[in-house]
């Protein structure tokens, strides 16, 4: 067996590049909720350049990648073989056996637009994938706040996949993963 297939089928090459892009994610949060546009003066991306602006989108992809990862690292521990090569989430949290509210799928949906689209082109292939992105993130990701007594109401952002967020959903993966990790140690595998 040559290292490439060793390392496609151990656990832990998967879960290394998990945590990487976790880690590069906490890199885009920091970047987008600081001083941006100091960063991308000194990056020499210019003074209009904002990064609170420009990595919403992007910091989601690498949310959604290291969650697809993490739970491809529980499929592999589990199974001992590669995963499905598919990018939906909420359909890899059931191959993982990784439960996730509701709520909580709904999210890892956005996360799989992210992944599949939104973060690396400006629309998808077909219009009905905008459509059902644009029906989640506002089911999701924005609450609907009254203005004044008006009866008009606006969205507003509610944090569902800020650091605190994604990182609820890293959390829940990780906990089955160290579990799988656990129950394999158990059993001298």
């Amino acid at each position: 067996m040559t290292r490439y297939d060793e390392e496609k089928r151990e656990s832990i090459c998967w879960f290394s590049k998990a945590s990487d892009l976790r880690g590069a994610a906490a890199v885009l949060w920091a970047s987008m909720n600081s001083d941006s546009r100091k960063i991308a003066i000194e990056l020499g991306l210019g003074k209009g350049f904002d990064m609170s602006v420009a990595l919403p989108r992007v910091y989601r992809m690498v949310c959604g990648m290291s969650v697809e990862l993490l739970l491809k690292a529980i499929i592999v521990a589990r199974e001992g073989k590669q995963p499905k090569p598919i990018h939906i989430l909420r359909d890899l949290a059931a191959d993982a056996g990784v439960a996730y509210t509701p709520e909580q799928c709904d999210l890892l949906d956005v996360l799989s637009h992210a992944i599949i689209w939104d973060g690396k082109y400006p629309v998808p292939k077909d219009e009905e994938s905008c459509r059902e992105l644009v029906r989640l993130e506002r089911e999701r990701l924005f609450d609907k706040q009254p203005v004044g007594d008006s009866g008009l109401k606006i969205l507003s952002w509610n944090g569902a996949l800020d650091w605190d967020g994604y990182s609820e959903l890293w959390t829940i993966a990780n906990s089955a993963m160290c579990e799988v990790v656990d129950w394999l140690e158990k059993q001298d595998v």
